[in-house]
């Protein structure tokens, strides 16, 4: 469903109820008899947000069974925001050179797995979050 949102450009929970009203092909691609009431994507949105992603990597990460792991990469990506956004703090990066915003530290295998994962504000530096993304992994 959020894959429509960015296909489409679907800026809004409220678009996104509209288009599949208007568009009853994708609702039932989504696997969905009825569109429902937007306050239901919210509640779907926040618990993706606060608990989602961590309890669909942890199945996918149970279901590869990988086992020992020889080799772990670390590294961040950064994640830029408004400048108005009064949490974001002032970073540094290759790409984009100094901007505000957040970074996402990754662990994964050489292959591109995801191992363990932690989002910072763009001030944190990458050795800082090794230690947490190692003990992650042994979690």
């Amino acid at each position: 469903m959020f894959f429509l949102t960015t296909v489409f450009q679907i800026s809004s929970l409220r678009k996104l109820t509209r288009f599949l009203h208007q568009y009853p092909s994708f609702r039932s691609s989504c696997g969905l008899s009825f569109v429902p009431h937007i306050s239901t994507f919210s509640r779907v949105g926040t618990w993706f947000r606060d608990a989602g992603i961590s309890a669909i990597h942890e199945k996918v990460l149970q279901e590869l069974n990988l086992g020992l792991i020889p080799c772990g990469l670390i590294d961040s990506t950064a994640l830029r925001s408004s400048l108005y956004d009064s949490q974001a703090k002032w970073g540094k990066s290759t790409r984009y050179g100094w901007y505000k915003g957040y970074k996402a530290h990754v662990c994964s295998t050489p292959e591109g797995v995801v191992l363990s994962y932690a989002f910072t504000t763009a001030n944190v530096h990458d050795s800082k979050m090794a230690p947490v993304l190692l003990q992650d992994i042994e979690d």
